[in-house]
């Protein structure tokens, strides 16, 4: 086996330390010597004597190039040369730091790379991504593909075509490629973020000068062309050039939006250079405004301090300067303003177009519906209603007075009149509970706090727990007032759709029940003090019914969470 070119080195830069220390952490094998012997190694001469070596060896280094590139320098690096891959795919061993080991297998990992369109030139990224035609990558593999199975030769060297390993070729270190990977990602990044940030249509219209002070910062107009190249063809947005190669973006909400501005491109174009034009002027406005105002306040500053050492002429003359600057000032405000509005306009404009559309398609469908109804009968339609209407009200009249006919059989009728004159001389009578008579004065304080106690009513509807299955079921079964006997059939109707429908859970469950026994616990304090036995008993029933209740769900709550055994 061959051994890995290297060279002797004791001088190592932080760059190069911050590399080697994110290597380590994301791959466990950078920091191994006996690990790295394998991928250090050259890779078979072609793909098909061992596959499964060959793509491990190229997955490793492909990642390797990928996260330095995307994850330690963040996306910041879009063009490398052949120089700084090869320099990536270079360690230091561990058991000696000044011998610095590259692969054996750079040149056909970049290969590799290049054949599947991970890495391409800049002339190559250009042809393919061409703002004119629209063509994108998906055209061009096939046509990478098709020359490459005939014998297309390699971007590196002239072994042909792809799965075959380069040995020893030499290569111009100084070539530069487009790393795709990242490119994608901001581009992906950069529609997403306009979308998100949208408040109106114009905000998905960028400037050049947004998109090089703002969007992209860090990168130089080379790059930022390359970006706008790809997003022409590849997404969701349409690149045009205003003036001086300067170029804006538009973004779409919809592909089909975009496919319906290439179907219809001179009338478009026309409109979004108007819209871009506007707002790279106001951009460049905005910037010239707070230049001018700091300016301003600059020479008011100076001015200031000519007085403070009383020279008179000098503060004279930075004022007149200060009103020449204020007058531009003022004019490029007024100017601003006037574009403010104009980019308004439009914005109004294309709302009200929409509007129209939305018109249109509304009104269409209304005469296609009207259209539908005229060839129905519509009178008929009623007539037929009416008469339906009319036969059901018969048969309703035949079905009741059939039951008035079995209720006079059965003896239950009742004659309303005599219904209504009970009712008033019930009315009339005084209530029973009046007509008791009231404890003598005599009474010591002892039997009149006995006999107000025993007058405290207990359970009333609102006192009874309808969370509680157990204190529902008894008061059904042992009260004596219907309207409770009632109330507890139909709670306990409720409380079992529920645990049918799964909308009980034990834990909320429990926790409902032990409030109410907090509750029902003060209640047995105050009817222990006032002596009121009865409503005292009917407490500690529900007390105790309550606690059970407790108790039952959380034994079936540990049992659910016990593993069954096979």
């Amino acid at each position: 086996m061959n051994a890995p070119p290297s060279h002797t080195t004791d001088i190592i830069s932080d760059e190069e330390k911050n590399i080697n220390l994110f290597l380590e952490r994301k791959f466990p094998e950078w920091k191994d010597d006996k690990s790295m012997i394998f991928y250090m190694s050259n890779f078979k001469k072609t793909r098909q004597l061992n596959v499964n070596d060959w793509d491990s060896r190229f997955s490793f280094w492909r990642n390797i190039l990928l996260s330095i590139i995307s994850e330690y320098y963040k996306n910041t690096i879009l063009i490398v040369t052949i120089r700084q891959l090869k320099q990536y795919m270079s360690r230091r061993k561990k058991s000696d730091e000044g011998i610095v080991e590259t692969t054996l297998g750079w040149q056909t990992v970049i290969q590799e790379m290049i054949h599947q369109g991970e890495l391409i030139s800049i002339e190559e990224f250009k042809n393919v991504y061409d703002t004119n035609n629209n063509q994108g990558i998906g055209s061009w593999l096939i046509g990478v593909a098709t020359t490459w199975f005939f014998g297309r030769t390699s971007a590196l060297s002239n072994a042909a075509g792809a799965n075959t390993a380069l040995n020893n070729s030499k290569i111009p270190e100084d070539n530069k490629y487009i790393v795709m990977k990242p490119l994608k990602e901001i581009t992906m990044n950069f529609i997403k973020n306009a979308h998100k940030n949208k408040v109106s249509d114009l905000d998905l219209y960028f400037a050049p000068s947004e998109l090089r002070e703002r969007e992209f910062p860090n990168y130089d107009f080379t790059q930022i062309d390359l970006l706008l190249r790809y997003m022409h063809c590849e997404e969701s947005a349409f690149v045009v050039e205003i003036a001086n190669s300067k170029k804006g973006v538009v973004c779409f909400e919809e592909s089909s939006m975009k496919k319906e501005v290439l179907n219809n491109i001179p009338h478009y174009t026309q409109k979004f250079i108007g819209i871009i034009q506007l707002k790279e002027m106001s951009h460049l406005l905005d910037k010239e405004v707070k230049s001018l105002q700091m300016k301003v306040d600059s020479l008011v500053s100076e001015a200031k301090k000519c007085l403070t050492f009383q020279r008179k002429e000098d503060a004279k003359w930075i004022l007149k300067k200060k009103k020449l600057v204020s007058n531009i000032l003022e004019k490029r405000n007024q100017a601003r303003h006037n574009i403010f509005e104009l980019l308004t306009s439009t914005e109004n404009a294309t709302s009200d177009i929409e509007v129209l559309k939305s018109l249109q398609v509304g009104a269409t469908s209304l005469k296609q519906y009207t259209t539908e109804l005229n060839t129905m009968n519509v009178e008929e339609s009623i007539e037929n209603i009416a008469d339906t209407m009319s036969e059901y009200q018969e048969i309703k009249h035949i079905i009741d007075s059939g039951f008035d006919q079995i209720n006079q059989i059965q003896g239950l009728q009742f004659d309303e009149e005599e219904l209504s004159r009970e009712l008033e001389k019930l009315a009339v009578e005084p209530s029973a509970s009046a007509q008791i008579q009231k404890p003598s004065k005599v009474s010591s304080s002892a039997s009149s706090s006995q006999e107000s106690s025993t007058e405290v009513v207990f359970p009333t509807v609102d006192d009874i727990p309808t969370e509680s299955f157990s204190v529902l079921e008894w008061e059904k079964q042992h009260t004596t007032n219907s309207e409770i006997k009632e109330f507890c059939a139909l709670k306990l109707k409720m409380l079992t759709l529920k645990k049918k429908m799964n909308k009980l859970k034990g834990e909320e469950l429990a926790t409902k029940l032990q409030q109410k026994v907090a509750q029902f616990e003060k209640k047995q304090q105050e009817f222990k003090l006032n002596g009121n036995s009865k409503a005292l008993k009917h407490v500690e029933t529900y007390l105790s019914l309550l606690r059970e209740e407790i108790e039952s769900i959380s034994t079936e709550q540990v049992e659910e969470k016990q593993p069954v055994l096979l």
